[in-house]
């Protein structure tokens, strides 16, 4: 008896489709292989010419077989009494075999006119290969049992096709797909579609894999069957810095290429060479993989593996393959590779959410932008006094600066959206152009239609939680407005670790710089202003103290204020932090008269944090000035400094002796410091972090110094929110305290908690 449906009739009943008709809702239908390829394809990839034998062929086939000699009462024994090492013993099992057998019947007829016929390429027999398209449920990947499987090659004729479809089947209940179904997936529900494509003569071949901003590739000259015979030419680094000269050159001796017409089994032959793909290929065909690499990480941060083909005659490279894992099918399309105007940009995410409005481009040049009102600000760099026109933006873009510049802190302050690091933006969009910006995935869109803001799904509702269990490691918060301190004080934080004083100030000044202030006598109308910033944040957290950091003014910073002094040619290591307060004492006294008066009207939750220090006659200097304003006989002050001056790492114990109760430690600064680098450029930023070993060592030096002299310690930069996995160390070196912007609360705090539970067991 005939237990088959005759593969002729799968065209009728719609499991063979080319793959156009792939469904972009269904991808247990096609398997993973086929949907992403589709999912490719529409977003205008060139992706080579695909069919589909859809899942249901493959369902209804073990369903027959099931129902004449049913084996599911056998099936969780034969699982579970398997060992690991058991997959042969698995596989010659009498359910098993029978099952195989089934689906390795060769009695299976194809009609000579099956769309399938449109595979062939010219007139010549085709080489055709199928491979396993698999849908194992949401988020779990397919590529592992793919490769297990393996792939089928045939004739392209309709009897050698229904036979390697038929061993493809047989395989995924073979012994070598045991662990899988020993995992809880029974044939049953397994989803096993198959991808058929045409295998055309090639020049050169290879894969692409990509995770986060960095990307390998690997290429041999004719098809991939090189691969297990040579060794391929390689490039592996970050995405923006493909280049010929990055490649490492491999050793190849066999090209390999489709057989024509048919010996035998022998589907390809093979041709000496002493070439590699690098010494023949010219650049510009495989340089279209990096353009398309970025647009897909852009839209989609699923690391993707990708198999790709240059055929011969043609002069870019299309995609045969191209897996992602975890497989969640994304819900938007992946940005489209354009020739011509660009119109998509990938820079580094700064403060997350997603925003749709129109630009404002604010020039370098611009003296003062005017107030923006409901726009994207797109220009070179955010410069402190832009803060009272910025308060209405949606989102910000800047061709310059990493994570901890101000155009950064500026958004995650204010709550909105940004990405940084794009450079030349400035010259490639213009004020009202529509731009799409997602400050999670670092990406920027010009669209052509307006779309209103809520066009993207919304940001889950933040709920704040009423206490957190942190361990002995308390979680302060970042803040720079006092509009922002009512929802910071609504977190169970210990305080504000980190009040940055140069944008808290920057709303009272008027166009003037601090010192034209000063200049003119109107330091008391000045101190009053900044009163009455700080005179919020302090309510909103009392009694939990609040560390006001005192200016660190840099010269290049607040060049359109009047009266500021000239740039320096090297202002980050020029006159600011506490040696500027030797040289312009006055403005350093006003801000100790204000925390004095607010001291006195009650708010004795003030702290005070000294930036830059560089040496311990600078400490003792601004010990005495805050002595002599009596800040110190309040009960609850304290007198911390910044550690981000190398110098702090052989100094530690001297400032103790001198006076110090604190330590927060910036990782911004100390990072550029100690390797010498501009935090402030793109460039650097992918490349140089808190991450690296020298920066981690002076870490961890400075913690177990403060903890042998029993000093409380904080980090106080980006490097906790960026990269979590550091937090562990911190912990186990005895950090007391971490302080980040309000975003990051909830994520850091799950951090800590999961860190202090694994060091205590």
């Amino acid at each position: 008896m005939n237990r088959w449906v005759p593969l002729r009739s799968l065209v009728s009943m719609g499991w063979l489709y080319p793959l156009a008709e792939v469904s972009q809702s269904s991808a247990a239908d096609s398997g993973e292989l086929a949907w992403r390829l589709a999912h490719l394809s529409r977003a205008g990839y060139p992706v080579c010419p695909t069919w589909v034998i859809s899942t249901s062929a493959f369902e209804q086939q073990v369903q027959r077989a099931i129902a004449r000699e049913p084996l599911w009462g056998e099936w969780p024994q034969l699982l579970w009494q398997s060992s690991p090492q058991s997959g042969h013993r698995f596989s010659q099992a009498r359910p098993i075999q029978r099952l195989r057998q089934s689906l390795g019947s060769p009695n299976l007829d194809w009609s000579t006119s099956a769309p399938i016929a449109d595979l062939a390429v010219g007139n010549a027999p085709t080489v055709l290969r199928l491979t396993p398209s698999l849908w194992l449920g949401e988020g779990v990947a397919t590529l592992g049992l793919t490769q297990v499987l393996g792939e089928e090659y045939c004739w392209g004729d309709h009897q050698a096709l229904s036979l390697a479809v038929k061993r493809l089947w047989a395989k995924g209940v073979g012994g070598r797909s045991w662990a899988y179904w020993r995992h809880g997936v029974p044939p049953s529900q397994l989803h096993f579609a198959v991808v058929v494509q045409a295998i055309a003569p090639t020049q050169v071949s290879g894969t692409l894999t990509c995770k986060g901003d960095d990307v390998t590739l690997q290429m041999v000259l004719g098809l991939p069957k090189g691969f297990n015979e040579t060794i391929p030419d390689r490039y592996e680094g970050p995405l923006d810095r493909i280049t010929a000269a990055a490649w490492r050159q491999g050793q190849q001796e066999q090209i390999y290429q489709p057989m024509a017409p048919p010996q035998g089994q022998d589907y390809f032959y093979s041709v000496d060479t002493t070439e590699t793909a690098l010494q023949r290929i010219k650049p510009d065909a495989w340089q279209p993989l990096g353009t398309w690499a970025r647009a897909t990480a852009a839209a989609d941060p699923q690391p993707f593996h990708w198999h790709w083909q240059l055929p011969e005659g043609q002069s870019a490279p299309h995609i045969t393959q191209a897996w992602a894992w975890p497989f969640t099918p994304p819900q938007t399309h992946p940005l489209r590779p354009t020739a011509g105007e660009q119109w998509q940009w990938v820079g580094r995410p700064a403060s997350p959410g997603r925003v749709v409005a129109p630009a404002v481009v604010i020039s370098a040049h611009q003296s003062q932008p005017a107030p923006v009102d409901y726009q994207i600000v797109v220009t070179t760099q955010i410069a402190p006094d832009w803060l009272p026109a910025l308060k209405n933006a949606v989102a910000i873009v800047c061709e310059e600066g990493g994570l901890a510049c101000h155009g950064a802190i500026l958004a995650r302050e204010l709550g909105i959206p940004a990405v940084v690091g794009i450079p030349g933006i400035t010259e490639q969009i213009q004020s009202g152009d529509q731009l799409r910006l997602d400050g999670d995935r670092g990406t920027l869109e010009r669209i052509k239609a307006v779309a209103p803001l809520d066009s993207d799904p919304p940001s889950p509702e933040v709920r704040v939680p009423t206490h957190w269990d942190t361990g002995r490691t308390q979680l302060w918060v970042n803040l720079t407005q006092p509009e922002s301190a009512s929802s910071a004080a609504a977190w169970p934080v210990a305080g504000v670790g980190l009040l940055r004083s140069e944008w808290l100030i920057q709303p009272c000044l008027q166009q003037r710089h601090p010192y034209h202030w000063l200049a003119q006598g109107d330091g008391a109308i000045l101190q009053t202003h900044l009163m009455d910033q700080l005179r919020p944040i302090l309510a909103a957290f009392a009694p939990r103290p609040v560390r006001y950091r005192s200016l660190d003014l840099r010269s290049h910073e607040l060049t359109t204020l009047i009266g500021g002094p000239a740039p320096e040619t090297n202002p980050t290591l020029g006159v600011r932090g506490t040696f500027s307060y030797q040289q312009y004492p006055d403005l350093f006294q006003l801000e100790l008269n204000a925390l004095r008066a607010l001291q006195q009207e009650g708010f004795t939750n003030v702290q005070l944090l000294l930036p830059f220090v560089r040496t311990v006659e600078e400490f003792r200097y601004c010990q005495t000035q805050v002595a002599a304003t009596r800040l110190n006989t309040v009960t609850g002050f304290q007198l911390w400094i910044m550690a981000e001056v190398p110098s702090v790492l052989f100094l530690l114990p001297d400032y103790v002796k001198a006076g110090v109760q604190g330590i927060a430690i910036g990782s911004n600064d100390l990072t550029q410091l100690l390797l010498g680098v501009d935090r402030d450029q793109a460039i650097f930023s992918t490349t140089f972090d808190e991450r690296h070993a020298a920066v981690q060592a002076a870490i961890a030096h400075l913690l177990q110094q403060a903890q042998s002299l029993e000093l409380p310690t904080s980090i106080c930069g980006m490097a906790p929110v960026r990269h979590p996995e550091i937090i562990p160390a911190l912990i186990q070196n005895g950090i007391t305290g971490i302080s980040v912007d309000q975003p990051a609360l909830a994520a850091t705090a799950a951090a800590i908690a999961q860190a202090e539970a694994q060091l205590s067991h």
